[in-house]
């Protein structure tokens, strides 16, 4: 897969399948996409944002719905950059 110089914002929700996509993050990451993940509140005890950001070396911002104040559409918009 050619994946250099793509942009890819990777929705993750609650469940058990979320371990599946820190996989798929590091292997879209190796493969040279710049990944953004975009965890739900429910995705987020599952996986901890942390682990994104290791994984794909780039900043991770609270989960959707957490009550931080972030949109729960703010995933919208990194995806408009893409």
């Amino acid at each position: 897969m050619a994946f250099a110089g793509r942009h890819v914002v990777l929705g993750v929700s609650g469940g058990i399948a979320c371990y599946k996509s820190c996989t798929l993050a590091r292997r879209l990451t190796e493969a040279g996409a710049t990944v953004d993940a975009v965890l739900t509140a429910s995705a987020a005890e599952f996986v901890r944002p942390v682990t994104f950001e290791a994984l794909t070396g780039r900043p991770s911002s609270p989960p959707c719905g957490s009550g931080t104040g972030r949109s729960p559409t703010s995933g919208w918009r990194a995806s408009r950059t893409s």
